[in-house]
């Protein structure tokens, strides 16, 4: 399955090599309500292996058309910081 990267995926300066880290070495992720028909999920990891920076990325699956789209990217908030402590 491949990837496809909404242009707002990198609009905080992200890249994709981070994008890829943090969901390749999550530390927490969680299906989040989004688009019905589709599957949301967050994923919370690092943008480099042994960084102590935490980045948010949000993906959207479609499994119908199996479709994995990255449309959100950004250094952690709190809206998903509570993940990190579960």
């Amino acid at each position: 399955m491949a990837i496809e990267w909404a242009a707002s995926a990198n609009r905080h300066g992200v890249t994709k090599e981070q994008i890829m880290c943090a969901m390749t070495h999550t530390i927490a992720n969680r299906v989040v309500p989004g688009h019905p028909g589709s599957i949301t999920r967050v994923f919370v990891g690092p943008p480099y292996e042994l960084s102590d920076e935490l980045l948010e990325v949000l993906v959207t699956y479609q499994p119908v058309t199996r479709r994995l789209t990255v449309f959100h990217a950004m250094p952690l908030t709190d809206t998903f910081r509570y993940l990190v402590k579960e």
